[in-house]
This record gives C-alpha cells, sequence and structure tokens, in this order.
C-alpha cells in the first residue's frame, strides 16, 4: 500500500459520512485538481465538494479511480 492510498483511507476514516458513499458506490474518482469527488451508485451519479472536509493530498497524480466490484 503506497502513501497516497494510505492518506486516502485515512481521510476516508476521519469523514464518515463521505466513507459511506464510498462503500455504496461502484464508481468513485477523486479530482486532485478540483478537490472533488464523483460517484456512481446504480443509475444515480453525485459529485461531492471536498474543500469543507480540508482534503490535501500530496500526490502528484491528477485524480484516483477507486472502483469496487461487488458479487451478490
Amino acid at each position: 500500500m503506497d502513501y497516497e492510498h494510505l492518506n486516502l483511507e485515512h481521510f476516508f476514516a476521519r469523514n464518515h459520512d463521505l466513507d459511506k458513499i464510498r462503500g455504496r458506490a461502484q464508481f468513485i474518482m477523486i479530482n486532485n485538481i478540483e478537490k472533488e469527488m464523483m460517484y456512481r451508485d446504480g443509475e444515480m451519479e453525485g459529485k461531492v465538494n471536498l474543500t469543507p472536509y480540508y482534503y490535501k493530498n500530496r500526490s502528484q497524480a491528477v485524480s484516483f479511480i477507486m472502483m469496487d466490484y461487488r458479487q451478490e
């Protein structure tokens, strides 16, 4: 696990409402430049402004993409 990934885990652990979104969504992308999190939960798509959460990531990457596949 790299530093950026660990940093994101801590960020979500501190912000439970975002962690709930992350737990349900099939697709999440975090834009480091705009400080936004985009997600898709089934047919619903949403965007969350991360600035009020004091989101700060030292990664040089422009965006992180996280996908979670669940089989039921």
